[in-house]
């Protein structure tokens, strides 16, 4: 989420380009410190409250919508609408990566402990990725482990013009 926002690299290298005297792993500890203090500065100046910023975000682009729909042709109320609806898309964006990486982090504490969950999730991921039925050039469905495999290594035979035997 921090990777997509405009003004997250310029922090990292200008934090990064700060000279600090001593041995190289001391500037290095010396620039993660500084790197972390800016770093909870800007999270808290950009993403604390995601939730609610999405809702605000949401609710201005609404308002100046509604005021767009009677002044059409006013070019301010449309250079508006263009950033609200930027802002609100960039909200969203963030929003999103931040419950992703929450579920991410979530699963990776309860992966190991606790075993139900774990293959519970393992075996979503394998039923969302299996392929249990196949619509041929034909337009006739093919379902069946067998009937499906059987019909992908044709398919890949008449693609790539090797003969079947």
């Amino acid at each position: 989420m921090w990777m997509d926002h405009d003004e997250f690299m310029p922090l990292v290298k200008k934090v990064w380009d700060q000279n600090s005297g001593g041995c190289p792993m001391y500037q290095l500890c010396c620039k993660l410190r500084k790197l972390k203090q800016e770093l909870k500065l800007f999270n808290m100046a950009h993403f604390s409250n995601i939730s609610d910023r999405v809702k605000d975000a949401k609710n201005e682009m609404d308002k100046v919508q509604q005021a767009l729909h009677t002044a059409h042709e006013n070019p301010i109320l449309c250079m508006r609408e263009r950033d609200a609806v930027h802002k609100y898309a960039s909200t969203v964006r963030a929003e999103e990566s931040f419950f992703k990486q929450k579920a991410r982090i979530q699963w990776l504490s309860l992966g190991d402990q606790n075993t139900s969950y774990f293959h519970k999730s393992v075996n979503g991921r394998q039923n969302r990725n299996k392929l249990l039925s196949l619509t041929t050039e034909d337009g006739e469905v093919v379902e069946g482990h067998e009937a499906v495999k059987s019909e992908v290594i044709a398919y890949f035979h008449r693609v790539l013009g090797v003969d079947q035997k």
